[in-house]
């Protein structure tokens, strides 16, 4: 309960493998999240649900191959999603249908 107003949390370089959909559920003030180079290889439904304030999530140079449909579920803030140097081979379209409204390209 204390990280309650957390605004920026680093667990980049961490060697991170899994996340879980409650992973970060009492963050609710969270702005930036740096998941950056660890070993992470699959992003679960509604992972992120709970980080309605989140603007930056940065996943890149992970293990990434499958994002689920609803990976990214709850993120009604995100503007900046960094996926470089991981494993993807495609995306599939419902996962950015959720996003279109607020990321910038």
């Amino acid at each position: 309960n204390g990280l309650k107003d957390l605004v920026i949390l680093r667990l980049d370089n961490n060697l991170l493998t899994d996340l879980y959909n409650d992973s970060f559920k009492d963050l609710h003030s969270l702005q930036t999240l740096n998941l950056r180079n660890n070993q992470i290889s699959v992003i679960f439904n509604n992972t992120f649900y709970f980080l309605r304030n989140l603007s930056i999530l940065d996943l890149g140079g992970n293990k990434i191959a499958h994002l689920m449909p609803l990976a990214f579920e709850g993120l009604d803030s995100l503007k900046n999603l960094y996926l470089d140097r991981n494993r993807l081979g495609k995306i599939d379209g419902q996962l950015i249908g959720s996003l279109h409204r607020t990321l910038q390209v």
